[in-house]
């Protein structure tokens, strides 16, 4: 049996921003939450859209779905490189797999509070967002 050995990512930012650990390819990285400017960007540049669509579908990664693998992503890369500032889109695409895509989605949705589909409780607390004209069901949810 092969051993599995992980350790902290190389590069990591001298005072690092907290967030969630998940393992890409040998390492660990410690994935933090967006900046507020990624957020509007990660909406009014239709990332969500896409990754909803996905979501939607169930989960079923189709051909269509490539836009969704770009948008995630383009979301690793912009939360990652808070916490390794040499990292890039490339690289990204490099360590991001189907084996641990849905984990680093998970974290980044977790962090930064979004959905793509606001359950019954979400629902109750607060008003629903008014969508982008563009929004195909994805929101941030703030509390």
């Amino acid at each position: 049996m092969a051993e599995t050995v992980t350790e902290k990512a190389p590069g990591i930012a001298q005072h690092p921003v907290p967030g969630i650990e998940v393992q890409l390819g040998w390492y660990t990285y410690t994935i933090p939450p967006l900046l507020l400017e990624h957020v509007r960007r990660a909406f009014t540049e239709g990332l969500m859209d896409k990754i909803a669509k996905v979501e939607q579908a169930g989960g079923v990664m189709t051909a269509g779905s490539l836009d969704a693998l770009d948008a995630i992503q383009q979301l690793t890369l912009w939360s990652i490189k808070r916490n390794y500032p040499e990292m890039t889109l490339e690289k990204v695409s490099e360590i991001l797999d189907v084996g641990n895509q849905w984990e680093v989605q998970s974290a980044i949705f977790k962090l930064n509070r979004f959905t793509t589909r606001p359950t019954q409780a979400v629902a109750e607390q607060a008003p629903a967002p008014t969508p982008a004209p563009t929004n195909s069901g994805a929101t941030l949810n703030v509390h």
